[in-house]
């Protein structure tokens, strides 16, 4: 499948190529057609094009794209950006989607002796991060029940993204509000030929958002890998919930934490791992058994 690198640049190449295009019946010269980037992370835009008429009437074209079948519409998920997109009442909105399935953490492996579906051998979950998303995916998932109906058009537009995001560089140029999609465009790479495929398939996200109006949310694992070289975490994650790991006793205890959401990091929480499993005299999972967790259903061997 190809990557989702390459459709962008073949909708750049098709816009760059063809140098002229129609929309609303009015033919546009290419100004500039290429992809918005900011300092830290990405904007909402992944095309910004600009077109210039005869009368010298200019249209933005600010492009959100989705490959067929893809889900993320929103990682590397912060506290500041959940604000952003459900307001004050943010933590309310995460603690209730999480609530729903919060019996579905509390009987999942923490401690992976053995590989399970996509976790390795050797892993140890340090809390889950939180992703949004156009479907559900996962065990750990469901829909995102708030009453701040703005809150799916801020999560495919950008509106109220700080203006680090909202103010791209094009081409080396900032310009204001391009990284703010006003289009969303859903597509296989292998469907979109000219100009005007991309024309046609394209719309409006106020109406995408219309046709679409649910969304939900999915926890993943970031997990330590102690049998790793080094070991290692993917990353310095904020956490929808945590793992609050202590040794007592030559015992490694656990604790669920669900009432500190996005407030911890994976960092933070892989630290304090190290030092229990150290005063574990454990530095993995090989070292770790029945005998030594106070839970042993937590352990997949």
């Amino acid at each position: 499948m190809p990557a989702f690198s390459e459709l962008e640049r073949k909708i750049i190449s098709i816009f760059n190529d063809s140098r002229e295009f129609y929309c609303n019946e009015i033919l546009y010269k290419v100004v500039v057609a290429d992809k918005p980037t900011v300092s830290r992370g990405e904007p909402k835009t992944d095309i910004y094009v600009k077109g210039l008429s005869a009368s010298n009437k200019e249209l933005e074209i600010k492009i959100s794209v989705k490959k067929e079948n893809a889900d993320f519409l929103e990682n590397k998920i912060t506290a500041d950006r959940l604000q952003q997109i459900f307001g004050h009442d943010w933590k309310t909105v995460l603690r209730n989607s999480i609530t729903n399935i919060k019996s579905k953490f509390l009987i999942r492996p923490l401690i992976y002796k053995s590989g399970l579906g996509r976790v390795q051998k050797g892993c140890i979950t340090l809390g889950w991060k939180f992703e949004i998303l156009n479907t559900q995916s996962g065990q750990l998932s469901g829909q995102i029940i708030t009453k701040n109906n703005d809150a799916i058009v801020e999560v495919y537009t950008g509106r109220n993204l700080s203006s680090e995001k909202k103010d791209a560089l094009v081409k080396g140029e900032l310009v204001i509000n391009s990284g703010v999609a006003d289009f969303i465009l859903v597509s296989s790479i292998n469907d979109l030929n000219s100009v005007d495929d991309i024309i046609n398939k394209m719309v409006t996200a106020d109406r995408y958002i219309s046709e679409n109006p649910k969304f939900y949310f999915a926890c993943k694992a970031l997990n330590y890998r102690t049998l790793a070289s080094p070991p290692k975490w993917d990353g310095n994650r904020p956490l929808a919930v945590y793992i609050d790991w202590k040794c007592e006793k030559n015992v490694l205890i656990h604790n669920y934490v669900f009432d500190e959401p996005l407030m911890r990091r994976g960092d933070a929480i892989g630290n304090n791992l190290k030092i229990a499993l150290s005063q574990l005299n454990a530095e993995n999972t090989n070292l770790i058994s029945n005998s030594n967790v106070n839970d042993d259903k937590i352990i997949h061997n």
